[in-house]
């Protein structure tokens, strides 16, 4: 099966929204975890809009429309990392994505969900670093 290939102008508003910083990390390991969150929204919204030569960004959108995007595009990525920063669902505390986590806290302001993405913030930032630098790869910056 042949990939999809992104254009020039697609790698290029990929790039952009990576080297984009949303601002709110000055507000601690909650704002660190919001900025990531928000850069890869983004991208994953982008990169289904892309695959789906939609015009513009889907305000809802599914896990499995993010991964037949990546698989689409050809792009190598670890499934379970993937999985773990975007599938939605309710898991169980201290096992919820980083999409649920954001969804959760955003939705409803919960303490409990605010000290799971301070407790576990190590965790989510480095699943979301590795979304980021799965991009990268795809916008050929990465070897």
């Amino acid at each position: 099966m042949n990939s999809k290939i992104l254009t020039a102008q697609q790698l290029k508003v990929l790039q952009h929204v990576i080297d984009s910083d949303p601002g709110f990390k000055a507000q601690g390991d909650l704002g660190a975890f919001l900025d990531s969150w928000l850069v890869c929204e983004v991208l994953a919204k982008k990169l289904i809009m892309y695959h789906k030569d939609a015009d513009q960004l889907p305000s809802k959108w599914q896990y499995p429309e993010l991964t037949a995007a990546l698989n689409g595009f050809g792009y190598s990525y670890d499934k379970n990392r993937v999985k773990t920063a975007f599938k939605s669902g309710e898991e169980k505390r201290s096992n919820r994505s980083a999409r649920a986590l954001r969804n959760s806290f955003i939705h409803s302001l919960s303490k409990k969900d605010r000290l799971e993405i301070e407790d576990r913030n190590k965790e989510l930032l480095e699943l979301l670093s590795y979304w980021k630098e799965t991009m990268l790869q795809g916008c050929g910056k990465l070897p």
